[in-house]
């Protein structure tokens, strides 16, 4: 009888120790597999300093296939992008706490909300769907897309010089245009906060640095919404909103 529990007993403690050892070698290579995978899908990225301070940014140039869209199911910024198909995406113009268009917005040829007169909101953003674009202090409404948005960082090839009333460190979204119109979008941040970047006031010259560094001409440069409600999206990056994005730019 004791050899027998004797037996039952080694029996068992084999199996534990079997089954310990199983799972800490799992656990140490999902661990390994993870790292990895970071290290692999972590792009290094290119950065200016201004005023001693180091920001991160994200460019792309617009695509063929422009869609621009109000995100009127409130959805999330990736979900939309991922359902749309968007190669590259970012935020568009700003909104009120209850989620109305501030200024001028027309989607695909529709009327969504009226041009105001704002000091601010100085600039408009059209896009047509072969992702042509201008940027300037009139909206063209023939094409398919116009955002009314501010301030205006670059006008017709002049740095602004801005004063901003309780002026914030924020991630800024801007959009570009050159003088063959083509379209570019930037986000400009911090690395040690994504939702972080420069003063508004500052950001004029910033844009400038960027354009300087990346060889792009640009004549245009305007605010879009930023903060907690900008995001933006890449092949291989994803800048996600804290608060919901309004209104989508999509380049599939």
């Amino acid at each position: 009888m004791k050899k027998i529990l004797l037996i039952v007993l080694i029996a068992y403690i084999f199996i534990v120790f079997y089954v310990l050892k199983s799972n800490i070698t799992k656990s140490i290579e999902s661990d390994s597999g993870s790292k990895n995978a970071i290290v692999v899908t972590e792009p290094v990225l290119p950065t200016v300093i201004h005023g001693a301070i180091q920001y991160s940014y994200i460019l792309f140039h617009g695509s063929e296939n422009a869609v621009v869209i109000q995100n009127t199911e409130q959805e999330d910024f990736a979900a939309i992008t991922e359902r749309l198909a968007c190669q590259y995406a970012i935020n568009g113009n700003f909104y009120t706490t209850d989620y109305k268009p501030i200024g001028l917005v027309q989607i695909n040829g529709t009327l969504v909300s009226s041009q105001i007169e704002s000091v601010f909101f100085d600039g408009y953003l059209s896009i047509d769907t072969k992702a042509h674009g201008e940027i300037g202090l009139e909206p063209d409404y023939e094409m398919a897309n116009v955002l009314q948005s501010g301030p205006l960082l670059i006008k017709n090839g002049e740095i602004s010089s801005l004063t901003v009333q309780e002026d914030k460190q924020s991630r800024r979204s801007i959009a570009l245009t050159t003088d063959t119109k083509d379209l570019y979008f930037v986000s400009v941040f911090k690395n040690d906060s994504r939702f972080s970047g420069p003063y508004l006031e500052d950001l004029p010259e910033i844009i400038a640095q960027i354009a300087e560094k990346e060889h792009i001409n640009v004549v245009w440069a305007l605010n879009l919404d930023g903060g907690s409600a900008s995001a933006i999206k890449t092949p291989n990056r994803l800048l996600p909103e804290f608060k919901i994005v309004e209104t989508v730019i999509c380049f599939q």
